[in-house]
C-alpha cells in the first residue's frame, strides 16, 4: 500500500515540477480517488474493529449548546424571512385579490340566481300539476259522495215504502181485541192427503177440500258412459 502511494506521489511531483505549478493556487485541486460504493469490503478490513476515540464531555456539552443556539437562530431568521416574504407578497396581491374575489363572487351569485329561477319554474310546474291532480281527486270524491248519498236516499225511500206497506198489517191497541177474536175464529188445518198420483187434498177453513195437483219436474237424464 505504501509503495503504491509512493509511486503515485512520485509521478505527480515530477509532473508538477515539469509543469512548474505553484504550491498554492486556486485553480489546482488534488482529487483523492475513493473506493466505489458497490465494491465489497477490503479483505484486510473485514474483521477490523476501529478503536473508539476518547471524548471530552465538556467539549461535547459546549458543542451541543453552541449547535442548539445556532439552530435556534437560523430557524428564527428563516421564519422571519418567510413571514416577511409572505406579507410583502400579500400586500402586492391584496388589491388584485380583492378584485378577483369580487368578480368570482358576482359570477357565483349570478349562477345561483339562475339556479333559483330554474328551481322556481320547476317547483311552480310541479305545484300546478299537483293542484290539478288534487282538484280532480276532490271532484271525483264529490261525485262518489253524491252517488253514495243518492243510493242511500233510494235505499231509505224503498225501506220507508216497505215499512209503510207493512204498517198496514200492524195491529193497533184499539183493534187488539178484534184481531185476537179473529185469530181464534180462523181454523187452520195442517193435515192433507196424497193419492197415488201425488196430488194433495187440503182441507180449507170453511170445510171445503182443495185439490193441489202434483207438479211434474223434468229430471235430467243420466248419460251412459
Amino acid at each position: 500500500m505504501f509503495s503504491r502511494v509512493g509511486l503515485l506521489a512520485g509521478p505527480r511531483t515530477m509532473i508538477m515540477e515539469a509543469l512548474d505549478v505553484p504550491d498554492k493556487s486556486s485553480f489546482l485541486r488534488l482529487v483523492r480517488w475513493r473506493k466505489r460504493r458497490w465494491a465489497p469490503v477490503n479483505q484486510s478490513k473485514i474483521f477490523f474493529v476501529p478503536e473508539r476515540k476518547p471524548r471530552n464531555e465538556e467539549e461535547l456539552k459546549e458543542l451541543k449548546a453552541t449547535y442548539d443556539q445556532y439552530h435556534t437562530h437560523i430557524k428564527a431568521i428563516r421564519t422571519y424571512l418567510m413571514h416577511d416574504l409572505a406579507k410583502e407578497s400579500h400586500e402586492k396581491q391584496d388589491k388584485s385579490h380583492v378584485v378577483e374575489e369580487a368578480r368570482v363572487f358576482a359570477e357565483l351569485m349570478e349562477e345561483n340566481k339562475r339556479w333559483n329561477e330554474e328551481t322556481a319554474r320547476i317547483r311552480e310546474a310541479r305545484q300546478a300539476m299537483e293542484t290539478a291532480s288534487r282538484r280532480e281527486e276532490l271532484m271525483q270524491s264529490l261525485i262518489n259522495l253524491e252517488e253514495e248519498q243518492r243510493r242511500q236516499t233510494v235505499s231509505a225511500d224503498s225501506a220507508v215504502r216497505t215499512e209503510k206497506e207493512l204498517a198496514k198489517t200492524f195491529i193497533d191497541v184499539d183493534r187488539l181485541e178484534e184481531e185476537i177474536e179473529k185469530a181464534l175464529n180462523v181454523r187452520i188445518n195442517y193435515n192433507f192427503a196424497i193419492d197415488l198420483e201425488g196430488n194433495k187434498y187440503i182441507e180449507m177453513s170453511d170445510g171445503s177440500i182443495e185439490l193441489q195437483a202434483k207438479t211434474t219436474e223434468k229430471q235430467p237424464e243420466a248419460t251412459q258412459s
